[in-house]
């Protein structure tokens, strides 16, 4: 039977509304009246592309008015409508009575700040997905809009394309059989910048979102397993970030599903075969030239979920609709856990991870509890009770002046071969084995080399030990100034910190100066003005930062510096403290510490395989770390 092929034709928005989961005088403020029959006013915040694409879908409604612009390095690249004003600053679009919506197209980083505000000046708000870079966030914006009676929906277009629409149609019909497997391709065009990529999270929060979205949504089920893996070139171009994406997911009902991303093609390229025990629901790329744009292949699906926001918006001013979003939390969520577990798959060199109910725990490394080995458990109480601002302050000085030793990074990596990290509570081998897991995890990843070669030498600092001392917690007897978990001193010592019962012995925090959320510190001074617990991340920081020879990107020395910062990157503490560059260079560190933490295993190595691996680690060293460093 030849495949049914989906037109591009119009088709109902009601449809896209439903989904698995969820059933004039410029300040003069408007009356009911004017309100119920003026266009909905906007407000548009970021200029990128998302943030263009959505200013000329507006432009086109005789029912929307895009009043302002909104962008903090400036308007730039487009021309703005006759009716909008340009501003760096989104209070001064929020002031404006006539504004009834909000659109967040900024960088993912940016998204819940500006929700909050949208939402408390009373404003309903689009945003572009995911609602945030802090799943822990992303309740309290749901609950922020239900309190205020707004709506808040999240820029999923793809359910509103006309095919799409079609082929759930045909699905849900009954006339095809059953579903038996999905093919799916979807190829990026154009390439995004550097600067988007930074801060895109990664592909599987960027793009592969999007089909999970729409395909578990069109088929009416949900995957049981998924299997996924990720592969990058090693060009300027790809910010160390992954270009090409395969996850295969087996579904409740009993298919299979395959879903291919990249970010690599000449023209936007959108594919999806549904076999059917009855045929073939396809979606085929439009014919035409080359160099389409993923914009003008979903124009439809832009003009579409835009119409139904607006409408939605209206009916809700004159009182006629209750307001809904149009993702609810829980399905925000769902689509969190499947991309979390995405994530995890790649980072388990493409393992297989159950994603239903039924799921088993993830493997129980990093456990802190009562049942926790009383070396590690005394180590952090101590680690509590004696990093205080003045501790930090002395080790920074102290050991911060460097020179005293000059060694090859292999001198270094020698002087670990018999350190054991006590605050380990998952691996008793020499630490020079974890360096060498953490980095072949990486590498078989096919991440950027300087990557790689940070996981070699992420836990070097801890040679500090050759210049340290007991009283310091700088020496082999004691460790608690070289390992274990760091966290911010001078603010408020977090609950979400592992033992925090052991916070209180902290003499900070009976100053009422050190004991606020942010302290001695400026709210957003970012963790580069902060005092953090001294440990072999900062000491090795310096010994990066210091060395005229180092030759890795900034991107390293970050991650180096805070990747025993788990309250923050794991936890989402500190908020009040980061700046904008620490919310995009997060990403960085949480890529990073999937590599950390699932390589580790108490099997050692064998020489055969350490003499192979020093072959490869040589060239990097040579390349990003040559000769003697001062240490």
């Amino acid at each position: 039977m030849a495949p049914t092929e989906v037109a591009f034709g119009a088709h109902s928005n009601k449809r896209a509304l439903s989904e698995a989961s969820d059933t004039s005088d410029d300040t003069a403020i408007p009356s009911k009246e004017m309100r119920s029959s003026r266009p909905v006013g906007f407000a548009i915040i970021g200029m990128g592309r998302a943030g263009k694409i959505h200013t000329g879908v507006l432009s086109q409604r005789e029912d929307a008015e895009v009043r302002w612009l909104v962008d903090v390095a400036g308007v730039k690249g487009i021309d703005p409508p006759a009716s909008a004003r340009c501003t760096t600053d989104l209070a001064e679009a929020l002031a404006d009575p006539l504004v009834d919506a909000v659109v967040v197209a900024t960088p993912t980083p940016y998204h819940a700040e500006n929700i909050f505000s949208a939402l408390a000046a009373g404003k309903h708000v689009f945003a572009e997905k995911p609602l945030c870079s802090d799943s822990a966030v992303v309740p309290k914006l749901f609950e922020a809009a239900d309190k205020a009676g707004l709506t808040l929906d999240t820029a999923f277009n793809r359910r509103f394309d006309p095919r799409i629409l079609e082929a759930k149609a045909k699905i849900a019909s009954g006339e095809m059989g059953r579903v038996l497997a999905v093919t799916l391709v979807s190829r990026d065009f154009p390439y995004p910048t550097v600067e988007f990529l930074k801060m895109s999270g990664n592909i599987f929060k960027d793009c592969v979102v999007h089909d999970l979205d729409y395909l578990t949504w069109l088929l009416n089920d949900e995957p049981r397993m998924l299997r996924a893996t990720a592969t990058t070139s090693h060009d300027d171009r790809a910010a160390g970030m992954w270009e090409l994406s395969e996850v295969h997911l087996s579904m409740q009902s009993g298919a299979t599903a395959t879903l291919i991303n990249c970010r690599v093609s000449d023209s936007y390229d959108h594919r999806l075969d549904i076999f059917c025990e009855k045929g073939i629901v396809r979606i085929a790329n439009p014919d035409g030239p080359t160099g389409l744009s993923f914009a003008q292949h979903f124009e439809k699906s832009y003009h579409a979920q835009m119409e139904s926001f607006v409408q939605r918006i209206r009916s809700f001013r004159e009182g006629e609709e209750k307001v809904h979003h149009n993702v609810s939390l829980e399905r925000t969520k769902f689509l969190e856990h499947i991309v979390d577990a995405c994530e995890r798959s790649v980072a388990l060199g493409g393992s297989e991870i159950r994603v239903d109910d039924e799921a088993p725990p993830m493997p129980s490394l990093r456990t802190y509890d009562d049942t926790t080995a009383l070396r590690v458990r005394d180590q952090y109480q101590t680690m509590r009770k004696l990093q205080t601002v003045e501790h930090v302050r002395k080790c920074r000085a102290k050991y911060g002046a460097l020179g005293t030793r000059k060694m090859t990074v292999w001198e270094a990596l020698a002087e670990l071969e018999g350190f054991v990290d006590v605050s380990d509570p998952d691996v008793e081998l020499p630490n020079l084995h974890h360096l060498y897991q953490t980095a072949e995890g990486i590498r078989a990843k096919g991440l950027p080399d300087w990557l790689q070669l940070v996981g070699f030498i992420h836990d070097l600092g801890k040679v500090i030990h050759l210049r340290g001392c007991k009283e310091d917690g700088t020496s082999l007897d004691a460790q608690w100034s070289i390992v274990g978990d760091t966290f911010v001193v001078g603010c408020a010592l977090p609950d979400k910190i592992i033992f925090p019962q052991f916070n209180a012995a902290n003499p900070d925090m009976a100053n009422p100066e050190l004991s606020t959320e942010t302290g001695m510190y400026a709210p957003g001074c970012g963790l580069d003005n902060t005092l953090v617990a001294y440990g072999h991340d900062e000491y090795m920081y310096e010994v990066l930062r210091q060395n005229p020879n180092v030759k890795l990107p900034k991107e390293a020395l970050y991650i180096v510096r805070y990747h025993s910062l788990y309250p923050w990157h794991d936890a989402g503490c500190y908020a009040a403290l980061e700046s904008d560059y620490d919310r995009c260079m997060k990403g960085w560190v949480k890529l990073f510490n999937q590599f950390d933490l699932y390589t580790k295993r108490n099997i050692p190595y064998t020489a055969e395989d350490l003499a192979s691996m020093r072959d490869y680690y040589s060239g990097l060293i040579d390349k990003y770390l040559p000769g003697k460093l001062d240490w």
